[in-house]
């Protein structure tokens, strides 16, 4: 099932797997479903046919990644926009307490996954186990296309400006 999620070549074979009653949810040994794997793989046409089979959204991985997760984490904002239309929760939160936007704001590539959970309604403020927020993830990583659409939301202007006081006073204490 894994294998077969992968990549739309195999799509024929995942959906004979399926129709001789395969399980859509076996784990792999990192916990990772077969919709987990297609997300990975940014493989929309294997994600669109587990979920239409009833492949569970908020499944969780070895770092309580859920498929949302694994779209913005390699900025696959055609399955985000998939899983977030069919009700996939938008602050699900891994072990290190990320949530999708965080993910989604590493990489100026993945902006237009950050723009459509902002879009959603993304909490912009929570902070990872690290104390970083969607934000200064970005500034972190030196995504300065994030950044920028950060500076149009005042809340989002308000953490940025916080963190840059706190950054200097730190470098000058």
């Amino acid at each position: 099932m894994h294998f077969a999620s992968h990549s739309e070549k195999y799509l024929p074979y995942l959906e004979l797997l399926l129709e001789r009653g395969a399980s859509m949810n076996v784990l792999n040994n990192k916990d990772d479903t077969p919709l987990h794997i297609a997300c990975l793989a940014s493989n929309l046409k294997a994600a669109q046919l587990l979920l239409e089979r009833g492949a569970d959204i908020e499944s969780q991985n070895q770092n309580h990644g859920t498929p949302l997760h694994c779209a913005c984490h390699v900025g696959c904002a055609n399955i985000e926009e998939l899983l977030l239309n069919r009700g996939a929760n938008i602050e699900s939160q891994n072990n290190s307490e990320q949530r999708p936007l965080h993910l989604a704001c590493t990489h100026s590539s993945k902006l237009p996954c950050a723009e459509m959970l902002l879009d959603k309604g993304a909490e912009i403020e929570y902070e990872d186990d690290e104390g970083m927020s969607p934000l200064t993830t970005a500034l972190d990583n030196k995504n300065l296309e994030c950044v920028t659409v950060g500076l149009h939301n005042l809340k989002l202007m308000e953490i940025l400006l916080w963190w840059l006081i706190e950054r200097n006073l730190f470098l000058f204490c």
